[in-house]
């Protein structure tokens, strides 16, 4: 991995917030930047950073796959913490309040007993007091990739922590675009706090451009080719790697003459840069590369090799050479290099094509017993969403949403119900007109309630 250049501030100051939250002051970190400026990688540093400072550090990505799935996010963020804890270990974490979260991460059926929650506010009280639970046991670093692509109840749950974090020794750290979200969304309410620090890196100056440049290309480039890269650029990061790996493909001298072809160059080729590298691997690494862009990044490498039809020895050949080809992230599985690459490689998927393997997607995981959100995921986003089926899964994705306690958002599930409601035939006599069921009335009445002040003291007894 490149060094991070003209960063020296930003640095510094998640530095600075991972020793005060380590110490015991729970503090929020938005960085918040253009795609291509470096938030992942800043993100990267306040991990490794919060992992020197003797951190726990919980890590998450938001994607648009899942963005309609209530708690997705927090899932991914909290599930690894959980699972790694012995059975007598996950029993004192989810003791009192806490109990009321485990529906939000797919562990309601652990304890058959256990009512659904239908209420928002106690689910996110669980989901706060779960946190508590894991911050005793060691400092907590919280780190979320591409929030603008979070779902609803999870930036509902970050917002809920806000106001409850300056006790806690946890640093939770958020990546994001601005302007992708609206004034009243909790992203917004994220980035607009009292307590969020906001880090907002910027695009390269023409040095510290000519800098990477150097390093990417193996000698210095002239002035003049420098600063037309620079310019093409605009001084992103991202946009000048994928420019200077082009130059390199094309074996272009970064000499002076040379700086008319870089203006050929623009940034917005880079879906063409991509997929000229992805031309020259073997058309099975093609095939990887295509069926991770429609399951999502870290899936199963077995799923992406039924999804691709090929062998898994085959898949992670394939997975090293796109490695090498800087498509994905050496540092990972099955991760792209950067969000950008996954959007070219979806995008360049002809539509009959992209729905056609999101619906055999949702039909190898639900064959393989995944949850109806990762089903229902791959549904919407193929051509299969008038069927019968189709729209009983979606249903079912529904329910288990107001089981989970975010019932007052709308969701993905919403034209499937109504659709469903119209093809309905086992009831004649109907008059046609529909009462939502209790769990959405009673979510409205308690999206009114006043929230009970809560304990300062971050080591105060978990009460019910």
């Amino acid at each position: 991995m490149s060094a991070l250049r003209e960063r020296e501030r930003e640095l510094a100051e998640l530095g600075a917030i991972v020793g005060q939250a380590s110490a015991g002051r729970g503090r929020l970190a938005i960085v918040e930047a253009q795609a291509g400026l470096g938030k992942t990688r800043l993100l990267q540093a306040a991990r490794e950073a919060g992992a020197d400072a003797g951190m726990r550090v919980l890590s998450a990505r938001a994607t648009e796959l899942e963005r309609d799935f209530p708690f997705a996010l927090v899932r991914q963020l909290l599930a690894p913490a959980i699972a790694a804890t012995t059975i007598e270990e996950r029993e004192a974490l989810f003791e009192g309040a806490s109990a009321a979260a485990r529906g939000a991460l797919g562990l309601a059926d652990d304890v058959p007993s256990t009512a659904p929650t239908e209420d928002t506010f106690t689910v996110l009280y669980g989901l706060y007091w779960l946190t508590v639970a894991l911050a005793e046991r060691e400092p907590l670093l919280l780190a979320v990739d591409d929030a603008h692509w979070a779902d609803a109840a999870s930036l509902d749950y970050l917002s809920f922590l806000l106001p409850r974090l300056e006790p806690l020794p946890v640093l939770l750290v958020v990546a994001a675009r601005p302007g992708d979200a609206d004034a009243h969304s909790g992203l917004a309410r994220l980035a607009t706090d009292a307590i969020a620090h906001r880090i907002t890196p910027r695009a390269l100056g023409r040095e510290a451009a000519t800098a990477l440049l150097a390093a990417e290309l193996g000698a210095q480039p002239e002035e003049a080719f420098a600063t037309a890269c620079h310019e093409v650029s605009g001084g992103n990061p991202f946009y000048l790697h994928e420019l200077a790996r082009t130059l390199r493909a094309q074996a272009i001298v970064p000499a002076a003459e040379h700086a008319d072809l870089v203006r050929e160059l623009a940034p917005e080729r880079v879906t063409r840069t991509v997929m000229l590298r992805i031309a020259g691997i073997r058309p099975e690494a093609r095939t990887v590369a295509r069926a991770l862009a429609v399951l999502g990044e870290d899936s199963d490498p077995q799923l992406v090799a039924a999804l691709a039809g090929l062998d898994a020895d085959v898949v992670r050949d394939c997975a090293d050479g796109l490695r090498a080809r800087a498509i994905l992230d050496p540092a990972a599985p099955l991760r792209f290099i950067h969000p950008l690459v996954r959007t070219a490689l979806h995008a360049d998927l002809a539509v009959g094509e992209r729905a056609e393997l999101h619906a055999r997607a949702a039909t190898l995981l639900q064959d393989r017993g995944a949850d109806l959100e990762q089903v229902a995921a791959q549904l919407m986003a193929s051509d299969a969403r008038a069927r019968r089926e189709t729209v009983e899964t979606l249903l079912a994705a529904g329910a288990r949403a107001l089981r989970r306690g975010a019932p007052n958002r709308r969701s993905h599930t919403s034209g499937a119900r109504s659709r469903s409601r119209r093809r309905r035939t086992c009831a004649p006599r109907c008059c046609g007109r529909w009462s939502p069921p209790a769990t959405v009335r009673s979510t409205a009445q308690c999206s009114t309630r006043s929230q009970p002040t809560c304990s300062p003291s971050w080591t105060a007894i978990r009460a019910c």
